[in-house]
């Protein structure tokens, strides 16, 4: 009884069962139990989820797979904004849904739409970014995925997924 409390019920409940059963069994079923909890990690892991980069002026800016509104923020400097260049935000789908079709929005804080863009790859010039922040000092940029059948997306419940937040800063 002494061994039990000394090991802990796990160990103690192997340790009880090597006792009726041989212990080449046992070790099959460590085995084996050990193999399938190899795997279910692997599983886990290899679960794979969306994805998306923004680059500015070449930088990588932000890269993000997960939506977090307060981690998922850069800053743009009104410098880089009088160089010529582009804003591009490179979206991957890990299953694109067939017949459906992305849009990115550029909306203020205040939830007006600035701008619209279908597509996962969306590049947007300095020259109209400037005009957007001069609309907000503040862009949140979202997706979202809705079926090319109107019928269909009239029937679908859509949520926005925020992408990030850019602040415009001197």
């Amino acid at each position: 009884m002494k061994e039990l409390q000394d090991y802990g019920a796990f160990h103690a409940a192997f340790k009880l069962i090597a006792v009726l059963v041989n212990q080449n069994q046992i070790d099959c079923v460590m085995k084996s139990l050990a193999a399938l909890f190899i795997s279910l990690g692997f599983m886990f892991m290899a679960t794979a989820q969306d994805s998306w980069k923004i680059t500015h002026n070449g930088k990588l800016r932000m890269q993000a797979a997960e939506e977090a509104e307060l981690k998922n923020t850069f800053s743009v400097r009104i410098a880089d904004m009088n160089k010529k260049g582009v804003l591009t935000l490179v979206y991957k789908e890990v299953e694109g849904e067939k017949d459906w079709v992305r849009s990115v929005m550029v909306v203020s804080p205040r939830d007006a739409e600035l701008a619209s863009f279908k597509g996962t790859t969306v590049t947007i010039q300095n020259a109209s970014l400037r005009s957007l922040f001069k609309k907000s000092g503040t862009l949140k940029l979202y997706t979202m995925s809705l079926p090319s059948d109107p019928a269909k997306a009239a029937l679908v419940r859509v949520r926005r997924i925020h992408l990030a937040t850019i602040t415009l800063t001197k």
